[in-house]
């Protein structure tokens, strides 16, 4: 009876423990990140530095996803999503939005939108 119930405790802890991440490997096409979504999956061939007008950038300094409207040399200058101010944010402290951080924030733009009548 005892070894039974070690047993189902054992699997228990096994279901419930956190998975242990793995080593990065640079033949995979993708970067792994765990941002507040959860993970990350960017893909390797992408190029942060250039960004083009209209596409979705995450700005690691402020953690916020950004639209970019325009680009100044080294500067990019995004806005929220769902409207507001905009800011500038330096290229190499930026990188692309994955498809579920960008998906995300349009929802919560429209959500918004919907929510408060505008």
């Amino acid at each position: 009876m005892t070894n039974r119930i070690v047993r189902a405790l054992l699997r228990f802890r096994d279901l419930f423990s956190p998975p242990v991440p793995a080593a990065p490997c640079a033949a995979h096409p993708f970067a792994v990140t765990f941002g507040a979504h959860g993970i990350n999956l960017i893909p390797r061939d992408t190029d942060p530095s250039d960004p083009s007008a209209g596409s979705y950038v995450v700005d690691t300094d402020r953690d916020l996803i950004g639209q970019v409207m325009g680009v100044d040399g080294a500067r990019l200058r995004l806005r929220p999503p769902a409207g507001g101010r905009t800011w500038e944010a330096e290229a190499q402290n930026v990188r692309p939005a994955t498809g579920a951080e960008e998906l995300s924030a349009k929802v919560r733009a429209v959500n918004g939108r919907r929510r408060w009548g505008k």
